[in-house]
């Protein structure tokens, strides 16, 4: 199974984000899989705005915004317990906050390198191996061991990129060391 990490795309002509979208609090619990169930649309300031709307909308910090469009498409790849979407209105237009719930702890610690923290848990990941198994049910995902990632499958990338969906990278690389 082909596995890519989901990135915000950064092109000069058409680039937009936002600013810090949530608070402290909740951006940690947010990057830990909980449920998010209001954002303090004070905090959410749109930069770098151009005509054309991204699909996908980041804020740097793993923090990403959706499109009516590319909701529908996410929500035709996923069960309504993997994935919440709170509304939100950015650049004058409906996006959603797209909080993947829940983590799943799927790094095969036998064939992935990476160096470890005193506590022995993953830090620097250069090869990340995901136990197939325990991801195969899941389009789009964040792992327990890395939570900061989101990841998708050859699937919903390729529904993704059929639809035109702007805004997003896909890499395959799984060295999580860098961008």
């Amino acid at each position: 199974m082909k596995i890519y990490r989901l990135k915000l795309e950064i092109q000069p002509s058409d680039f937009h984000f936002t600013r810090s979208a949530l608070d402290s609090k909740d951006r940690i619990a947010f990057i830990y899989g909980k449920k998010i169930t209001s954002v303090n649309e004070a905090n959410i300031k749109g930069e770098n705005t151009r005509e054309k709307k991204s699909d996908l909308i980041g804020t740097g910090d793993s923090v990403y915004f959706v499109s009516e469009k590319l909701k529908n498409i996410l929500t035709s790849h996923i069960s309504e317990e993997d994935v919440y979407f709170l509304p939100q209105v950015i650049y004058g237009d409906d996006y959603y906050l797209l909080n993947i719930t829940g983590l799943k702890e799927c790094m095969d610690l036998e064939n992935s390198t990476y160096s470890t923290f005193e506590n022995g848990m993953p830090d620097e990941i250069t090869k990340l191996v995901l136990e197939e198994d325990k991801i195969e049910a899941y389009a789009i995902f964040r792992i327990k061991e890395k939570p900061l990632h989101i990841f998708v499958t050859e699937k919903l990338k390729k529904s993704l990129e059929e639809h035109n969906c702007t805004g997003i990278l896909f890499m395959d690389s799984m060295d999580l060391t860098f961008g």
